[in-house]
């Protein structure tokens, strides 16, 4: 990720992703697909251990 600061009285700030960032995206999608499937299995799991306490 690259951070470009703009000296102002109001502090303006932008971030891009660059190449490097880029290049992760394949391995972001897996873990999305991943959760997609995972999250009927966490609900469950979060109500379980919500009735513990």
């Amino acid at each position: 990720m690259a951070k470009t600061i703009y000296p102002r009285l109001l502090p303006h700030v932008e971030y891009s992703i660059t190449e490097d960032g880029r290049s992760l995206m394949p391995i972001v999608r897996m873990l999305e697909q991943w959760e997609n499937g995972f999250r009927p299995k966490m609900i469950r799991i979060l109500k379980e251990e919500g009735d513990k306490f």
